[in-house]
């Protein structure tokens, strides 16, 4: 009997080497000892993915990569190194990326600093990079560099970069569809400018060194997701929210909870920031429910008419600094356009069901919001289910004849399902759910 024919030895040199980039590298690497046909097919891999080991100490890390790049052959479309990369590694750093340059045809190019100091990357000029994500490092831009043209997503996380450097390095990507930024400066606290033709999603983290961003320029922009890191948060309350008033346009938006509590410090906020009439996404981040938070989202609501789906995310509840809200806060609310005409969908994601203040919000939706289609109540694993709060909210009556009330553990099993109209649901009224909460 004819011995079984090697068909992936018989493939081309191109399609061995794609086999063999989806392995680790030191698998790849291992390859070469099959037999003699296969010792430099790993040389030609186009996707370079070199990670931290702990079997490793950095010198022996730095040493691997440096062979790696000396031995391959072939141009190397991606290159992701993740490791302890210390101030001290700069200069081999810039080797590894001067030897990429060199190669030529570098599409993916993602360095994580997994350690906690940053190191010094001066960024070569790569014609077909289209993906570039950065961390934890000090990043400088050639001198007269005008950004990549065919950079389509740019990440960078706690990099330091100058004023100068990151609005060109965006205005000046013609392609940028993506970008998420949470970036330093050593200058003084500065002020950002972000224009982009082609700029779909924004990522973008203020306070800190970044006192204030704009979007002065971005017709495609439909998805923003912006928050707020500084403790002194109310002495620049005015300063954060402007980017609000660039975003009218976008149809998804997602903020923190700070940001709503910087609404709530600002005298008129209405007044900075215009109705947001394309929005139907709105995604709220919250680590504590209080009185400016309520604030800042009842400010919301006025300004998004045509809101249809609403998440809240991560509202523990737990007692802070700003107070809670008073307890008849949202019964003094005045009718919402957007729980009136348009929002179907209400999802929350880990929010404690013992906290009064998140069942109060909860309670004001499901009484006002005369389209609701879905309420989805998923809790936290600290939550402590009590059944009573269950069979209050099962009971109410909701303003919406055809709307569903879920609840679901994080792990997906369904504590409870109601579709109680306003014709069908029990007994217990308003004021009786608002004396138990």
């Amino acid at each position: 009997m004819a011995a079984p024919r090697d068909w992936i030895s018989h493939l081309p040199l191109e399609i061995q080497a794609s086999i063999l980039s989806h392995l680790p590298i030191n698998e790849a690497v291992r390859t070469s000892l099959l037999s003699r046909q296969w010792r430099h097919v790993w040389t030609f891999v186009p996707r370079l993915q070199i990670t931290f080991s702990v079997n490793r100490r950095p010198p022996d890390f730095i040493r691997i990569v440096y062979h790696l790049l000396l031995f391959h052959r072939g141009p190397v479309r991606s290159f992701h190194l993740s490791h302890f990369l210390y101030p001290h590694f700069s200069g081999d750093v810039q080797l590894f990326l001067l030897a990429l340059y060199r190669k030529g045809g570098l599409q993916d190019l993602r360095i994580d600093n997994i350690g906690h100091e940053k190191y010094n990357l001066r960024l070569p000029y790569f014609r077909s990079l289209s993906y570039l994500e950065l961390s934890s490092c000090h990043l400088t831009l050639p001198t007269g560099f005008n950004g990549f043209d065919r950079l389509t997503t740019l990440d960078l996380s706690d990099v330091e970069i100058s004023k100068r450097d990151i609005e060109s390095l965006i205005s000046g990507s013609n392609n940028l569809s993506f970008f998420s930024g949470y970036i330093r400066t050593e200058e003084e606290p500065m002020s950002i400018e972000i224009s982009s033709p082609s700029l779909y999603d924004l990522h973008i983290v203020i306070g800190d060194t970044v006192r204030e961003a704009r979007v002065r320029f971005a017709p495609t922009l439909e998805c923003a997701r912006i928050s707020v890191c500084c403790p002194e948060w109310r002495r620049f309350a005015s300063d954060y929210i402007k980017i609000l008033g660039d975003l009218t346009g976008v149809t998804s938006l997602s903020l923190c909870g700070t940001l709503l509590a910087c609404l709530s410090q600002v005298p008129a906020p209405a007044t900075m920031v215009l109705p947001f009439h394309k929005l139907i996404v709105l995604e709220l981040r919250i680590g504590t429910i209080s009185k400016e938070i309520c604030d800042g989202f009842a400010c919301l609501l006025r300004l998004m008419p045509h809101l249809e789906l609403l998440e809240i995310e991560g509202a523990y509840g737990r007692p802070d600094q700003l107070g809670p809200p008073p307890e008849d806060y949202w019964e003094k609310q005045e009718p919402f356009h957007c729980l009136n005409h348009s929002l179907k969908r209400v999802y929350t994601n880990y929010i404690n069901l013992d906290d009064v203040h998140i069942m109060r919000i909860i309670r004001f939706i499901l009484l006002n919001a005369k389209v609701l289609q879905l309420m989805d109540i998923g809790y936290s694993d600290h939550s402590e289910v009590q059944p009573q709060i269950l069979e209050e909210l099962n009971k109410l009556q909701m303003a919406s004849s055809d709307g569903k009330l879920v609840f679901y553990s994080p792990g997906g099993s369904h504590v409870s399902t109601n579709c109680p109209t306003a014709e069908t649901s029990g007994s217990a009224s308003s004021e009786d759910i608002s004396q138990d909460m």
